[in-house]
This record gives C-alpha cells, sequence and structure tokens, in this order.
C-alpha cells in the first residue's frame, strides 16, 4: 500500500480522491477516515486509509497515515454603508462592513479595522460576518 501526501488545500475544499487515493499492488478496498465530502478545519490534519484485500488468504490488512495541510482561506472585507453620508469635517461616521470568504465556506471571525483616510481608525468583532464601528 503506498500513500503520497497529498497537495496543500484551502480551508471549504471538500475531501475528495485528490486527496484520498491510497494505492495497492493487489486488489481490494480502502476505507479512508474522514470519509469523503468532509471539510477539514485549517491546520495540520491527520488522514487515514485502511486497505482490505480480496485475496485475505494471501494479504493482510494495512492502514495507512498522511498529514495534509489545509490552509486558511482569505477573506473580502467591503464597506456596506457610511452614516451620514457625505459627513462633514469633524462629524462622526457609522461604517458597517462584511467579510466574506473567498472559499465562500464558513463564517469568518475576529476583529476588524477600519481606517479612514484621514488616519482615525474604529474597531469591531465580527457578528454573523459583519459588523459596525464608528470613526
Amino acid at each position: 500500500m503506498t500513500w503520497a501526501t497529498p497537495a496543500p488545500i484551502i480551508f471549504g475544499t471538500a475531501l475528495s480522491g485528490t486527496q484520498l487515493n491510497a494505492t495497492a499492488s493487489t486488489g481490494g478496498s480502502f476505507t479512508y477516515s474522514p470519509v469523503a465530502g468532509t471539510i477539514l478545519a485549517a491546520g495540520s490534519r491527520t488522514l487515514s486509509a485502511t486497505f482490505t484485500p480480496t485475496l485475505t488468504q494471501n494479504y493482510t490488512s494495512n492502514t495507512a497515515k498522511v498529514t495534509l495541510t489545509v490552509n486558511k482561506t482569505a477573506t473580502t472585507t467591503t464597506i456596506t454603508s457610511s452614516t451620514p453620508n457625505p459627513s462633514s469635517a469633524g462629524q462622526s461616521v457609522q461604517v458597517q462592513f462584511s467579510v466574506t470568504p473567498t472559499s465562500g465556506y464558513g463564517s469568518p471571525t475576529g476583529r476588524v479595522t477600519v481606517t479612514a483616510t484621514t488616519g482615525e481608525t474604529c474597531n469591531a468583532t465580527l457578528a454573523s460576518s459583519a459588523g459596525s464601528c464608528s470613526i
């Protein structure tokens, strides 16, 4: 049984035959864990494959493991509105924004910093991939 370490994937990519592709020199079947279709969290993840030979009287079962790197997905942050618009010098502006994962999968978490062209900043914690703050 052979199984090369798969190329890294991006969070949101479902496991498929591209990663679950162990081979054997005799007939039989493979069982993988996790299974095809699973979406793994970002980080270093262990995949395992168990091979069960057709001719069990001549061959033994075998299990192999490989490490798959799941990279974080990029995000796109969009200012969805600013109020008032236009604003006057010295006036507070409420900024609303959304954060979307490039892979289209999952809900980003964390904090967003918005910086005005004048250098002022505001920070907000994401709630359901959106947030707002005042500059």
